[in-house]
């Protein structure tokens, strides 16, 4: 006999920062709900690499009621690090959990909404989707193309350098995971190949601030999505950084001096051999165009607002490669066999994956734009990049849409 359906005021489905973060407001409240998650809390830190470390210092993890109070605000949390902080966090300041709970649609019950679970069935009167931007890992259809005998690895599956096959690798995409593993794979004293693509760069001090603070100062980590030149810009991918080693700009010019072959965009797959756009130059120098714009901004607003800091030094900056021209010669082709390429990792990014809510109403192909959508009432959206400003998609950020949600709850449950 099926059991029958349990019954809350709201579900958040997803158990990472953002879920958490929700969950905490409620729980302040005095709101009732239920937090449904197919892992663990935190599980999608979990599944990074095993030297990954944010990109942001520590005094940017500001979840609800406790903003960062460790003793290294300055310095940049490892994987477990998060994980723990999440976990711990999860278990003191959130409602409850149910782990390993999958939900597999979110429908329509009368005036409300049906949970469907591989368990069982809830019904509530709000529904929160923290399931995150990066939800599923994204691959070109030419992967499939790859003969047998190589392996092909996204990065969600990557751990370390010698849980690889041995030889070559070729790392595609070059954004901050892919470049952050093409470097660790060189270090390990693999040969690697690289797939650029038009990325930013940032360098990582300036003036003596990190650019992180210096975004914040900025505003830029609070824009509204209205403020960008086009909704797609939200999709960009993020600029290359690193938090390694106490933080340092990472800069693909660097990266070839110390002997990574760089190419251009993969482009096609034909078995053992890889076709690039003839490109590779002008990715790199879309890098230093981006990284010069940002230090022009940030010199006009200490200009600007008469700020007392030192002029640019090799002590308080960390502008990225300066030395000779590298030269690069970015091949076409590449035959992954006659260059002992054994591994193609696939640093492609992730996308989201909507299509479990069955709502009238709802396109689960349209980008949320907002925390609460706007034809569904009660159907919330927490930590996607840009559901409504930059923040709401990283822990800077996630506080300020969590208490902002939480409030618009509120009103629907009580309005």
């Amino acid at each position: 006999m099926k059991a029958s359906p349990h019954a809350v005021d709201v579900i958040i489905i997803g158990a990472g920062q953002a879920g958490l973060s929700v969950s905490a407001c409620l729980k302040d409240a005095g709101i009732a709900h239920q937090v449904l998650e197919r892992d663990s809390p935190a599980s999608s830190w979990k599944h990074r690499w095993d030297a990954f470390c944010l990109v942001t210092p520590n005094w940017s993890v500001r979840l609800p009621g406790e903003p960062y109070a460790g003793k290294e605000p300055h310095s940049f949390m490892g994987r477990d690090a998060v994980v723990a902080h999440l976990t711990d966090y999860a278990k003191r300041r959130c409602g409850p959990i149910q782990t390993g709970t999958e939900v597999r649609c979110v429908s329509t019950h009368g005036d409300d909404f049906a949970v469907h679970t591989q368990h069982d069935e809830w019904h509530a009167r709000v529904v929160v989707v923290a399931t995150s931007t990066h939800a599923a890992p994204r691959l070109p259809a030419f992967a499939s193309r790859l003969p047998s005998n190589i392996a092909s690895m996204h990065t969600a599956q990557y751990t370390n350098p010698q849980a690889l096959a041995g030889g070559a690798v070729l790392v595609v995409g070059s954004g901050q995971s892919g470049a952050q593993i093409a470097q660790e794979l060189h270090e390990s004293g693999r040969s690697v190949f690289l797939s650029t693509s038009a990325v930013g760069r940032v360098p990582r001090r300036y003036r003596g601030l990190d650019i992180i603070d210096w975004q914040a100062r900025m505003g830029f980590l609070d824009r509204h999505v209205s403020d960008l030149d086009s909704p797609s810009a939200r999709f960009r991918p993020d600029p290359q950084l690193s938090g390694q080693r106490g933080g340092y700009t990472l800069d693909l010019r660097t990266l070839a001096r110390d002997g990574v072959q760089l190419c251009g965009r993969l482009n096609d797959v034909d078995n053992a051999i890889c076709r690039f756009d003839a490109d590779c130059e002008s990715n790199l120098q879309y890098a230093d165009e981006f990284s010069a714009d940002l230090i022009q901004r940030i010199d006009a607003f200490i200009q600007d607002n008469a700020l007392d800091v030192r002029a640019p030094d090799r002590d308080n900056s960390d502008l990225g490669y300066d030395g000779e021209a590298v030269d690069i010669r970015a091949p076409a082709t590449l035959d992954l066999r006659a260059n002992g390429i054994e591994t193609v990792l696939w640093a492609t990014g992730f996308t989201r994956d909507l299509t479990f809510i069955d709502v009238p109403g709802f396109d689960p192909s349209v980008y949320p734009e907002h925390y609460e959508c706007p034809e569904i009432r009660r159907l919330f959206f927490a930590g996607f990049n840009y559901v409504e400003r930059r923040g709401s998609g990283i822990l800077y950020g996630v506080a300020a849409d969590a208490r902002s949600i939480a409030t618009r709850i509120d009103a629907a449950l009580n309005g």
